[in-house]
């Protein structure tokens, strides 16, 4: 299932039932319970108030407050659901139960292991928050003055985006502030796109012709273990330098694909699937460099016929 801007979107669908993630900018669709299978709905509903009780327990009051207004984590709790849908609708289909019968209670006695794997699910949802919010109070200084403006202004929201699930639960986050300016939450190293922003960055000083848009990225260390970065989009970047980027005639889009293309060829940047590459007014605009410098396995070093043909397989 795609989104309007034609991205992937992370679904669990069942008849008209559906929860979605959608998108770069972190949409998030709620999930109309009445529409969830009978079954589903009666197995997810305690586990849905076990872990709203066990986020309450084990988050600080001091983290869940910003700039002296509550943190709204509500929708934090649709990427739970998701996660436990999936879980629960793949255990329903092993044991052919009808997710539309009567409440399938015998899946637990089927999957001993059910049990704990939605408390597992659980306990990584509630300490992947605590871990974002103890980053965000820790890194806000620093990162007001990254900007730069004054102070990070309060919240007003915090939404997942259709990123893949990394290690422990961590997801990608969209953090608003009041005023507009949003910033992404990536709980993995952000030296791809450090590098590559920096690159972006010195050929446009050398070419301004080539002033091909990125999204800066913040983090404490190169060897972090997590980053910050702004947004590719002009208008939720009210405190940032990109908001004054140019508007280039529509002509200028697919000069700045390929140049994209090209650098991204020769710098080995790969991965450059569909839910990496986000189309702006300026040009496409890669928004996950993971795969900067990726190496060339199994090929003789001075082989460069070869190496010419791998690097346009690999664009």
């Amino acid at each position: 299932m795609r989104d309007p801007m034609g991205k992937e979107s992370s679904s669990y669908q069942t008849d008209q039932a559906s929860l979605l993630v959608m998108g770069y900018r972190g949409t998030l669709r709620p999930v109309q319970s009445q529409n969830l299978p009978p079954a589903i709905e009666t197995l997810l509903e305690p586990w849905v108030v076990r872990a709203s009780k066990r986020l309450n327990q084990r988050i600080p009051q001091q983290h869940r407050v910003f700039q002296d207004e509550p943190v709204p984590l509500e929708s934090l709790l649709l990427l739970l659901k998701d996660r436990l849908i999936g879980i629960l609708a793949q255990a329903l289909g092993a044991v052919g139960v009808d997710p539309h019968g009567p409440p399938a209670r015998a899946i637990y006695r089927a999957f001993p292991l059910l049990h704990p794997r939605l408390r597992s699910a659980i306990s990584e949802w509630v300490a992947a928050i605590g871990t974002f919010l103890q980053r965000l109070h820790r890194d806000q200084s620093w990162l007001a003055a990254s900007l730069p403006c004054p102070q990070l202004p309060p919240i007003h929201s915090v939404s997942g985006t259709s990123s893949d699930m990394h290690a422990g639960g961590h997801s990608v986050l969209r953090i608003c502030f009041q005023g507009g300016g949003c910033l992404y939450y990536k709980p993995r190293p952000v030296t791809g796109e450090w590098l590559w922003h920096d690159l972006l960055d010195a050929i446009a000083g050398v070419d301004p012709q080539l002033h091909l848009p990125t999204a800066r990225v913040f983090t404490t260390d190169v060897n972090s273990c997590y980053g910050w970065a702004e947004s590719v989009f002009r208008e939720e970047n009210c405190f940032s330098r990109t908001a004054d980027a140019r508007f280039p005639a529509a002509v200028d889009y697919w000069h700045a694909a390929g140049a994209l293309l090209c650098l991204a060829q020769h710098a080995r940047l790969t991965d450059l699937h569909l839910g990496n590459i986000v189309a702006t007014p300026s040009g496409p605009t890669v928004t996950d460099a993971e795969c900067f410098a990726t190496p060339r396995l199994g090929r003789s070093p001075g082989d460069r016929s070869s190496q010419q043909r791998a690097a346009l397989s690999d664009a």
